[in-house]
């Protein structure tokens, strides 16, 4: 017949995928919630895999937006430069922190260096001039400051109502 039957340990799997697609943005609340009671009763096999039809196998790895105007479709593409610039920043100021404070401490205690100093200075200008070589603004660091600020709390939004619905169906 082809069909297995299910156990405790299967639900509790869809359930916890079901929870990511969720987090993920794949589903609505009230999509979540239906086919999390489906999954919290299904008893073979095929009940779970008709839950999980219509969703991608794998999340997409590209946050590009599908637009249709040639505006849209620009405004798309520098969001999406500025996703990127903003995380090499991040990466640079803490990694210049890093290296500044370190070379900081051996100037200052280890070699007892006169100019104990001027790394550390030199250290503060390195994230100076990742901005200007990247092109990056006050503004447009806002920007991208307030969309990761914003995307973090819808998803861990998200994440709180699949962790309530996991709890009142008892998986």
């Amino acid at each position: 017949m082809g069909e297995r039957r299910i156990g405790t340990n299967e639900r509790s799997t869809a359930i916890e995928r079901l929870g990511t697609y969720f987090a993920d943005g794949y589903l609505t609340a009230e999509e979540f919630d239906e086919r999390s009671s489906r999954a919290a009763v299904a008893v073979w096999d095929a009940d779970l895999d008709a839950l999980f039809a219509d969703l991608p196998a794998e999340p997409a790895t590209s946050t590009a937006i599908a637009v249709a105007d040639p505006t849209s479709a620009r405004a798309a593409k520098e969001l999406d430069s500025l996703l990127v610039k903003g995380k090499i920043l991040k990466a640079v100021d803490c990694l210049a922190s890093v290296c500044g404070f370190t070379l900081l401490m051996l100037g200052l205690f280890v070699y007892d260096w006169t100019w104990f100093w001027v790394p550390f200075v030199a250290a503060s200008a390195v994230p100076i001039g990742a901005r200007l070589l990247l092109g990056v603004g006050k503004s447009e660091e806002k920007v991208y400051n307030d969309v990761i600020e914003r995307e973090r709390k819808v998803r861990a939004a998200r994440l709180e109502h699949a962790a309530q619905r996991r709890r009142e169906l008892g998986a």
